[in-house]
């Protein structure tokens, strides 16, 4: 009893009427008096100890986990020029965060709130529906052109990209889903969330709520187009004076509380809010301003362009105006802001500290041959059944290949000269000749490939895939970031070209870097090249796996799980998305590191690394390169990321050359070859107590003490050179 009460019971320790009691039940009230064990009767609480106890407890139930609500009253000095600009704090201050929270999430899973689902559903469909319309081509590249400009100056400059990606425009849609959601519960009590309505909106919520909940098959139309004028005139909505006023404004100060941290978002961390927003009200007013089924003529442009006049130009009194305004403040102060360092080293530079965690330099260069050797082995003993003097059939110095060979459905395999056509039918020869087919087949009734054995089978390439992707990702040189990466492609296409070249007996594969290409209109090609084992893998799945596991999909028509001709990473019924990526690069490094590294983490450590441990020893151009095959330029390498347009929008001998050579010297440093550890910079002391120097001097360095950071200056002669000369020692 006594053990149980000290395990489960030892939080509820209270002081009543000066007795230590534990309350074992609620309802009747008990109270149970707490001894210690074997001591007999309890001793007396002297006044210290009572008070000094009591005390503790109220201390206790202060740190508890209570409704907070957001500060009130915060001074000038406690507030940026961001908070200011905003106006977040005062407007919400005293509300609970929690309830605000609660206002705007989406509606559960269960079956509670269904009129919201159907409302959040259709969001979808409208939004989708507007977009459709700003990608027609009924759309031209004029109103493009008006639509993104800001300013009247700006009108014609550049077209507005309505290609975003499928995740990119989930998200955008979901901030409005929230909104309305918001809109939704929050209307029916505006006053405690501060949430202000015109008369008319309110109006047009209250009869969008009725209509939502009371839709059929045949009002759903209509439902769906009061759902649009509500939200297009959301954005048009004037502010003459105080800009929360506008309930999407409003709504913008909830959004920006950031409930993990307990703080208000940065303008690093909100802009992309901004943009989602502001993506969503411009493909909404673009159709309401012109419709995609009057666009029969060009007479809607003069009118687009006097609706962008009044609602969408920055010095327009329109909510969108403000929306606009704001991400222009957040990015002027994000792009003046450096982002604070997320790692640092110890000071014998063994081990890398990302954000909390302990990365040890001798595991992150011990990590890879494990896992060589394991896809080694996957690919020998269960993919192709062959000895391991095969691997060096694979080696990319047997191979020649053609970076200007665009032929649909080619790649370096498929050139004579290097004898790797028919992979299919090979694997099946080897297959068989090691007994390894017999088990894929079925031997009662008719002989045919057993799905279950088959599937052994691409399980087996799948571990070999999430294996060789972790290994040209993380030895190819500088990462790529993740969109660029599970995206390669093996084989010409009708549209883009293959990504992996055998080029001067390395494997390279090209990456195409878009972060830019919306304002530059091109993209950058950044090559990176795979070490000698990882290539051997590499080409092996391209001319001999790859080529089997397609005869197997025509042969039982798997049709669901087997890979595509064209991606390298990915799969008919699914793709090797960066969300994938990012949990193979968690798995491997969690186990060889302790640390799970995403796509994201990994590119930074990978980058402090090369930067601290691998470029010291580079001259001035290489030093350039690397920068550039990560993907940002020199002078802003600690803190932005960009491009250096002119050496990366062609590819060039010269630039591949140089590319190689970096990621060699990756390669060295991930595989264990020798780097010196860097030099400290060191502080100087001059002994001003010996007599000045008469002539040149010969400095001499001898440490004492390796991790003392300091060096002393005494003078003493030097014979034939001279009566002084200088002596560093460490003190």
């Amino acid at each position: 009893m006594a053990r149980h009460m000290r395990e489960r019971h030892a939080g509820s320790v209270a002081i009543e009427k000066g007795v230590r009691v534990q309350q074992i039940f609620a309802q009747p009230k008990t109270l149970v008096e707490v001894r210690e064990p074997d001591e007999g009767p309890a001793e007396d609480i002297t006044p210290v100890e009572l008070y000094l106890e009591a005390a503790l407890s109220r201390y206790k139930d202060t740190m508890t986990p209570k409704d907070e609500t957001l500060p009130t009253d915060v001074g000038a000095a406690h507030l940026t020029p961001w908070l200011v600009r905003t106006g977040w704090v005062e407007h919400l201050g005293g509300l609970s965060p929690a309830r605000l929270k609660a206002l705007t999430d989406l509606p559960g899973l269960g079956g509670e709130e269904p009129a919201l689902k159907r409302l959040c559903a259709w969001t979808v469909e409208v939004l989708r529906d507007c977009h459709l319309g700003a990608q027609a081509a009924s759309c031209p590249t004029t109103i493009r052109c008006t639509i993104s400009a800001n300013t009247t100056a700006d009108i014609g400059m550049k077209p507005e990209s309505f290609d975003v990606q499928e995740a990119t425009l989930t998200k955008y849609f979901r901030y409005w889903q929230h909104f309305l959601c918001y809109l939704f519960r929050a209307s029916s009590d505006p006053v405690s969330s501060r949430l202000v309505l015109t008369d008319g909106q309110q109006e047009m919520v209250e009869d969008l709520k009725t209509c939502v909940s009371t839709a059929t098959a045949e009002t759903e139309a209509a439902v769906k187009e009061q759902l649009l004028r509500l939200s297009v005139s959301i954005f048009e909505q004037p502010l003459t004076s105080w800009a929360m006023k506008s309930p999407l404004i409003h709504f913008l100060s909830i959004q920006a509380i950031n409930h993990h941290n307990k703080t208000f978002s940065t303008p690093q961390e909100f802009t992309p809010t901004l943009f989602g927003l502001i993506f969503v009200g411009r493909i909404l007013m673009l159709e309401k301003a012109i419709p995609l089924a009057s666009r029969a003529d060009d007479e809607f442009v003069p009118h687009f362009r006097k609706y962008h006049q009044e609602h969408l130009i920055s010095g327009s009194l329109s909510t969108m105006r403000e929306l606009i305004s704001i991400r222009a403040y957040g990015m002027s102060i994000a792009a003046n802001q450096h982002s604070k360092p997320t790692c640092h080293w110890s000071r014998d530079w063994s081990q890398l500290y990302y954000l909390e965690h302990v990365i040890s330099m001798e595991k992150v260069r011990s990590m890879s041959k494990p896992i060589i050797q394991l896809a080694q082995t996957e690919l020998l003993e269960h993919l192709v059944a062959r000895p391991p003097s095969y691997l060096q059939t694979r080696d990319p110095s047997k191979f020649v290949d053609n970076l200007t060979w665009c032929a649909n459905e080619q790649c370096f395999a498929d050139l004579n000269d290097n004898g790797l056509k028919g992979g299919g039918e090979r694997v099946l020869r080897w297959l068989q000749e090691g007994g390894k087919l017999d088990g894929m087949l079925t031997v009662s009734g008719p002989v045919q490939f057993a799905y279950q054995n088959v599937q052994t089978y691409i399980d087996h390439v799948e571990n070999f895939l999430d294996r060789l992707m972790f290994l040209c990702h993380t030895l190819g040189g500088m990462p790529a970031r993740g969109t660029e990466f599970a995206t390669l492609k093996i084989r010409n296409s009708w549209t883009t070209m293959r990504n992996f070249y055998v080029v001067n007996g390395t494997l390279m594969f090209l990456t195409e870097y878009h972060k830019g290409q919306s304002r530059t209109e091109s993209p950058k090609l950044i090559p990176r090249f795979v070490p000698q084992e990882v290539a051997q893998l590499a080409i092996a799945y391209i001319a001999d796996v790859q080529p089997f596991v397609d005869f197997l999909d025509n042969a039982m028509q798997l049709g669901s799980v087997t890979t595509s001709k064209h991606v390298m990473w990915g799969w008919k019924s699914k793709t090797r998305d960066t969300e994938h990526l990012s949990k193979t690069l968690a798995k491997f490094t969690g186990a060889h590191l302790g640390v799970a590294l995403t796509v994201a983490s990994w590119r930074q450590v990978a980058i402090t690394v090369e930067r601290d441990r691998v470029r010291p020893s580079m001259d001035a151009v290489h030093r350039e390169f690397s920068d550039l095959q990560a993907g940002h330029s020199e002078a802003i390498a600690e803190h932005h990321y960009g491009v250096r347009a002119d050496l990366l929008s062609s590819l060039s001998d010269s630039t591949m050359r140089q590319m190689r050579t970096v990621s060699e010297r990756w390669h060295r440093f991930m595989l264990q070859g020798r780097f010196p550890i860097p030099h400290r910079p060191v502080t100087i002391i001059v002994d001003d107590s010996q007599p000045p120097l008469a002539q040149a001097v010969v400095p001499t360095i001898t440490p004492i003490e390796p991790d003392s950071s300091t060096l002393h200056f005494t003078p003493r002669p030097q014979p034939g050179r001279g009566d002084e000369q200088t002596r560093l020692r460490m003190s």
